[in-house]
């Protein structure tokens, strides 16, 4: 798994632009292609998992919080990963 800081720094030089292109490209070929299918990509949901932070604290914690240090100061927090369907019916 990459490291935060490299997926950091790969962000910084990414063309923005150039990314949305070929995103709108894919979704039209897709749709052209008559891959979405009442909702479905193939008959299949697609489903978008991400995480994300619930909580975080400099000053309290708990022997399950996770834990970043930034210079002195030590933050204390909780994630997860979260995850939603799109599409109308599951395969």
């Amino acid at each position: 798994m990459p490291q935060i800081d490299a997926i950091r720094d790969t962000l910084k030089v990414l063309d923005l632009e150039g990314l949305k292109q070929v995103n709108q490209n894919v979704v039209k070929t897709a749709v052209e292609n008559k891959v979405f299918d009442n909702g479905t990509i193939d008959g299949y949901t697609v489903a978008a998992i991400d995480g994300t932070k619930f909580f975080g604290s400099n000053k309290k914690s708990c022997p399950e919080c996770l834990k970043n240090t930034k210079g002195n100061k030590i933050h204390s927090f909780h994630s997860g990963a979260v995850i939603s369907t799109v599409g109308k019916k599951m395969n």
